[in-house]
């Protein structure tokens, strides 16, 4: 996802939703489309060595997926900030927030279709780690800000698909 190791401050690129799916679920069998924009941000420099701070601008995923008796359709709008370490090529912290619009319709009922509509929203903190030997260590660096947002804004990203 980090595109270009070399790459300056400022610099911006998209990321599809193929490469989303770690985020969404390594096991998901479904189809992903779409993209999202993000923006290299300053540097941080500490006891971690060299990370960047990205920010995700703007995009949209979209989520298909057919299983025995259902078919689910979805878009994804992700917020937020990740910290690449060069040191290590991995994305070693994430702040990111969102919406979710999520159709689920049962497709083995005979004379009716059952249709479930969820739209959540949500902030989630991860972070990762390095083994080091017989060790792990924890690889925080910052807790970046959520950008401030409007709820309204970011459902308005997500029609009923």
């Amino acid at each position: 996802m980090m595109k270009d190791l070399n790459c300056k401050v400022g610099a911006t690129w998209n990321i599809s939703g193929n490469e989303m799916i770690p985020i969404i679920d390594p096991s998901f069998k479904g189809a992903t489309g779409g993209s999202i924009t993000v923006v290299r941000e300053k540097d941080i420099n500490d006891s971690n060595g060299q990370q960047a701070l990205v920010e995700i601008k703007s995009g949209l995923i979209t989520i298909e997926d057919y299983a025995d008796g259902y078919k689910s359709k979805g878009r994804w709008a992700p917020t937020g900030s990740l910290i690449f370490s060069f040191d290590h090529k991995i994305f070693t912290e994430a702040v990111m927030g969102g919406a979710i619009s999520l159709v689920q319709n049962s497709t083995d009922h005979i004379l009716f279709e059952m249709k479930n509509v969820i739209n959540p929203t949500y902030n989630v903190k991860c972070s990762a780690w390095v083994e080091q030997g017989d060790s792990q260590k924890m690889m925080p660096t910052i807790k970046p800000p959520m950008k401030e947002g409007s709820l309204e804004r970011l459902k308005n990203r997500l029609p009923v698909p």
